[in-house]
């Protein structure tokens, strides 16, 4: 865990930039902590309060303006009521995690890593890379939709490309991770919501980790 990392410096830039966050930002509680390797938002059962979880490592490589980014993504999570009223009643799976991801960012473009501007080198040994509609395995998806539209969606592309994949008409590659991913969907159950995840998400370096 960086030691020096001050969380503060930057969200006392984000309030005074982006003045609508203030609100938010003053009622959550801030924890840091290297049990996760990036950042996430839950709602702590003992307080009843939201809380903001955070890599100091994570935050230091970042840029400023990244850094930004993320703090406004998490926000965004407790504004969009992805960890209260539209959390599935059966618990928070990557895929919803993932779809949420594409809803956010979709609104916070040039602010987070990507793949023309990526982020700091992640434990796998692969630049950060946000999920973002229209790259990488995304790269069909339209921008500016809803988390449940995203949601029925990935499930839609994970289901034909499983077809081509029994039938013998696909090739590997994004396809081969999508069905990979729909196995891990199925396992994986997430109880908080996490930053963004990578492009790909199948060689994410917490998969076998506990992670908000």
């Amino acid at each position: 865990m960086s030691k020096n990392y001050v969380l503060s410096e930057h969200v006392f830039r984000l309030l005074r930039d982006e003045p609508f966050f203030a609100a938010f930002s003053r009622r959550i509680h801030k924890r840091a902590t290297d049990a996760i390797p990036t950042a996430g938002v839950m709602i702590n059962k003992q307080t009843q309060q939201f809380e903001l979880m955070y890599n100091p490592q994570f935050f230091a490589d970042l840029s400023d303006v990244h850094a930004q980014g993320v703090l406004k993504h998490e926000f965004y999570h407790i504004i969009l009521e992805h960890v209260t009223g539209r959390r599935p009643a059966d618990g928070l799976k990557r895929i919803d995690n993932i779809a949420m991801d594409l809803a956010i960012n979709s609104h916070l473009q040039g602010e987070l890593p990507c793949e023309k501007d990526p982020g700091p080198i992640m434990p796998s040994g692969e630049p950060m890379v946000g999920c973002f509609a229209g790259e990488g395995i995304f790269k069909d998806l339209p921008p500016l939709k809803t988390y449940e539209w995203y949601l029925n969606a990935l499930k839609d592309m994970v289901d034909k490309e499983r077809e081509k994949s029994e039938s013998g008409e696909g090739e590997g590659g994004e396809g081969e991770d999508l069905v990979i991913l729909s196995v891990e969907w199925t396992l994986w159950t997430i109880t908080t919501v996490s930053v963004m995840h990578p492009i790909r998400p199948v060689r994410m370096p917490w998969t076998s980790q506990r992670s908000v």
